[in-house]
């Protein structure tokens, strides 16, 4: 099975005390929502990608988020996978956090980035000002992960960070 997943990033913060004290985006107070969160360190270095359906409570009680990291937080928005649920995390969300962490090889996880995803998984990511919660933000920081794709079968890994070279194709 393959899964693409969007994923809507609002950052970043300077730590979850910027967070909390801006507020963030209106789903950080609901549980249930499927959330990741990532935070950069010094030169853009990924330093941690975590996932939480209730992030609110999660954040608060985090030992690996320094508090000088630049923190993302991130809602899936892309429609979850239909049919009985057999995983305790949805598979989306799981799939989300594996891929992030294979690929961007954070250095504070240590158990994910050891383990390739079983399944072929793409994270889209479109990012979001942390104040103007609506408004998509087009200068996407240093190395920030805009799009993240993993294919097992080949063992193959696609990053495109931001502030990348991108080739735009026109549809013919």
């Amino acid at each position: 099975m393959a899964i693409a997943v969007v994923v809507d990033w609002w950052g970043p913060y300077k730590g979850t005390a910027d967070l909390q004290k801006r507020g963030g985006p209106e789903w950080l107070a609901d549980a249930g929502v499927k959330a990741l969160y990532l935070a950069l360190g010094a030169h853009n270095v990924c330093h941690y990608v975590g996932r939480t359906e209730n992030i609110k409570i999660r954040l608060r009680h985090h030992d690996k988020l320094a508090s000088s990291a630049r923190l993302f937080v991130g809602k899936v928005s892309s429609p979850g996978i239909p049919g009985p649920k057999q995983m305790r995390v949805p598979a989306d969300l799981d799939m989300a956090e594996k891929v992030l962490v294979f690929v961007l090889q954070p250095q504070d996880n240590s158990n994910l980035k050891q383990q390739p995803p079983k399944e072929c998984g793409i994270v889209f990511s479109r990012l979001f000002d942390p104040d103007s919660h609506d408004q998509p933000v087009f200068a996407i920081p240093a190395k920030f992960p805009v799009l993240v794709a993993y294919d097992p079968a080949t063992d193959e890994a696609i990053l495109i960070r931001g502030r990348q070279k991108r080739k735009r194709v026109s549809p013919e």
